[in-house]
């Protein structure tokens, strides 16, 4: 799993955690998670997060995935 990094990834690739602090990364982590505070807790990204390049209304999107669907469907017929 990929995550955007955050306050907590970088605690924990600037520093070797002993296990209490571990602990207490991992409490806080969880505290930020139950309060949606996403400067500690983590917001996935996967492979596709590389193909956003703006801020769309959905139904915007929705109609690029239609008529990218469509003009799919047309050059597969003409195979």
């Amino acid at each position: 799993m990929s995550v955007l990094s955050n306050a907590l990834t970088d605690q924990f690739e600037d520093t070797e955690l002993d296990i209490l602090h571990r602990e207490e990364a991992m409490a806080r982590y969880w505290r930020a998670v139950a309060a949606r505070d996403y400067s500690i807790a983590n917001v996935t990204a996967g492979q596709a997060a590389g193909l956003v390049n703006a801020v769309l209304p959905a139904a915007d999107v929705i109609t690029g995935m239609a008529q990218q669907a469509a003009r799919t469907l047309t050059a597969m017929r003409a195979v």
